[in-house]
């Protein structure tokens, strides 16, 4: 189903694309007589997006945008979110849901089977692509260069549609996918803050981590390789915390000793021993695997900052 809200004065007057999409534009507007036919636009816009890093799934939509902004004096930095004429108005085409990925990964309008792909305005006058299943749950959102994907399936048959979109699990193109559950997808359709949105769903990993790791007395054993010795150490996980760039994993050592074939060898290290980097590397790995964070080292394109307390061996 789609939605039109009205544009807040506020936002209307804003830059309608980016600086690099008004000069993909220009650059457009440039060749467009000289190339002449759709086939040869589309063969230079494939060229032009792997020159300013996009990905060449990106050219028709370009070729269209241009198409539906046209301007005689190639000011396309000048047009706001207000004028824009965005492909709400391109006539959407019928197709199966094993083909409509090309329509999805192209941001075209399309109608498959319970499944849509079209473009609307939320309440800030922001331009966005909505794929929905059974006209109604957004299952991929596009917006302000970034794709947002459902975490949850509604339900089975959604789930269905969510695999035949024939999306990475990570990435779509070039464009990496932020995962957000239903309720949060709905909030970034409705216009709400993006990074107030994007906040909660780091506030909500953080609560999940800390469920399922703080407060437990957690202890492990590991190969010290270079010192022919077992590793042994118990250790909590504390309040985890957050900013634009990092992501902090407080760790409190408790206990951490050396074993032999005759019992405990060592208690004490010093700050760069084997002992202590293979340690910490090995609760890392731990934690990383307990989460099913698999090879990843960021949560919501935050780096992990283990942060190790000794404090309690002294």
């Amino acid at each position: 189903m789609r939605t039109f809200y009205l544009i807040k004065e506020e936002e209307s007057e804003k830059p309608a694309f980016l600086p690099i999409e008004a000069a993909i534009l220009r650059k457009i507007h440039d060749k467009h007589q000289e190339l002449g036919t759709k086939e040869k636009m589309l063969e230079f816009i494939k060229k032009l997006m792997k020159y300013v890093g996009f990905s060449a799934d990106d050219a028709l939509y370009y070729y269209y945008i241009f198409l539906a902004n046209f301007r005689d004096d190639k000011r396309y930095d000048l047009i706001t979110k207000l004028d824009i004429t965005p492909l709400t108005t391109l006539k959407s085409q019928k197709t199966t849901n094993y083909k409509m990925q090309t329509f999805i990964k192209s941001k075209l309008p399309f109608k498959g089977a319970n499944t849509e792909g079209f473009w609307e305005t939320d309440h800030k006058g922001e331009n966005q692509y909505i794929v929905t299943s059974y006209n109604w749950y957004p299952i991929l959102i596009f917006k302000n260069g970034t794709w947002y994907k459902v975490s949850d399936s509604y339900s089975r048959s959604t789930g269905k549609h969510l695999s035949q979109s024939g999306v990475y699990p990570t990435r779509i193109g070039k464009t990496q996918i932020k995962k957000l559950t239903p309720n949060e997808m709905s909030r970034v359709r409705k216009g709400e803050d993006l990074l107030d949105v994007e906040n909660s769903s780091i506030v909500r990993e953080k609560n999940n981590i800390e469920e399922k790791l703080k407060g437990k007395n957690l202890r492990l054993n590991f190969d010290v390789p270079n010192l022919g010795l077992i590793g042994k150490t118990s250790y909590n996980v504390g309040d985890l915390t957050f900013d634009d760039k990092t992501f902090r994993i407080p760790i409190k050592i408790k206990s951490a000793e050396l074993y032999g074939t005759e019992g405990v060898v060592s208690r004490v290290f010093g700050d760069n021993s084997d002992f202590k980097n293979t340690l910490e590397k090995s609760i890392e790995n731990k934690i990383t695997m307990m989460l099913g964070l698999g090879d990843k080292t960021k949560l919501h394109n935050r780096e992990i900052d283990y942060q190790f307390d000794y404090s309690n061996l002294k």
